[in-house]
């Protein structure tokens, strides 16, 4: 155990051949030349760790859900035209993407947003004016205005990491 400590003060976590050249600002192991070079100051455990907790990777998360839930509505859409109309229509196929994505968009919006919930506690009305703002706001393009957002955060934070 004592030959183990000592290789950890001296020597590199990543690369055990390796001097230690600086120690990673996360945990304190040991970084040599080579990962020095690839991540200035962190090692690549403590980036993964901090790319996991950053706005990036909900972003990222965002999309991936976005998307998918635009293809199983797109799905859904192909198999009733396969059963029912024995037809493929192509425009209704985009149609049925485009609403999984605004149904999955209106579901992050409505989570990010108190509007909602501040407008259904005025009496009387709040409820069904909470329930048409929502409307408006799916009718109006809300939704996929949120999902091209959200693509655009994605790629500028992946412009800005390729910049560093």
């Amino acid at each position: 155990m004592n030959e183990h400590n000592t290789k950890a003060q001296f020597f590199c976590h990543t690369h055990p051949n390796l001097f230690l050249q600086k120690r990673c600002k996360g945990c304190r192991r040991g970084m040599c030349h080579t990962c020095i070079n690839q991540h200035n100051d962190y090692c690549s455990s403590c980036l993964r760790q901090s790319f996991k907790l950053s706005s990036a990777y909900e972003n990222q998360r965002q999309i991936i859900r976005m998307v998918c839930s635009g293809i199983i509505v797109g799905l859904i859409v192909l198999a009733y035209q396969l059963f029912v109309s024995k037809i493929i229509n192509y425009p209704y196929l985009l149609l049925g993407f485009g609403i999984g994505i605004s149904i999955m968009s209106m579901y992050y919006i409505m989570g990010r947003t108190d509007v909602f919930s501040e407008i259904s506690k005025i009496p009387f009305i709040g409820g069904k004016l909470a329930m048409a703002t929502l409307v408006l706001t799916a009718i109006s393009g809300g939704p996929i205005l949120y999902f091209l957002y959200k693509i655009g955060m994605q790629l500028k934070s992946n412009y800005l990491k390729s910049r560093q």
